[in-house]
């Protein structure tokens, strides 16, 4: 009988709008794959090594995003999952946004600011800026997810 009185609460708020960023996070990523291979047009260098160490990435960012869109669609079911799976997609973010943001520290990346490294920048801040707000997010509200 319990489960019923807490399945009629109240959605958290913000809770559409973290739905959205969890799979505006898998559409980005898919995006930013297609255009890397296809057009290079989001490759901010033709330097091999850049390229080689970009061409690491696409696995990680495949779990980034199976992460983000498993726990979407558990949010959307309110299954305690989705705290599982926000945790898991917030870790694969850091350590990506971690390993990104060091490759362009020691190669000196930043120091060339046009649209290409603006993107670059701006996927770094979102590596750690999403984590941020998810992590508290998901743990504030677990017990509405039912864990």
């Amino acid at each position: 009988m319990e489960f019923l009185a807490t399945t009629r609460e109240k959605a958290p708020a913000g809770l559409t709008a973290v739905i959205a960023w969890l799979w505006l996070t898998v559409a980005w990523s898919a995006t930013y794959w297609i255009l890397f291979f296809t057009t290079g047009v989001v490759q901010t260098s033709s330097d091999a090594a850049y390229l080689d160490f970009e061409r690491a990435f696409p696995a990680a960012d495949a779990w980034l995003a199976f992460a983000s869109a498993w726990c979407a669609i558990n949010c959307s079911r309110r299954r305690p999952q989705a705290v599982l799976w926000a945790l898991v997609a917030s870790g694969a973010s850091v350590y990506l946004g971690c390993m990104d943001t060091l490759y362009n520290l020691e190669h000196g990346k930043y120091a060339s600011v046009d649209a290409d490294m603006i993107l670059e920048m701006l996927i770094n801040l979102s590596s750690f800026v999403s984590p941020a707000i998810l992590i508290p997010y998901f743990w504030r509200n677990r017990r509405w997810f039912g864990t």
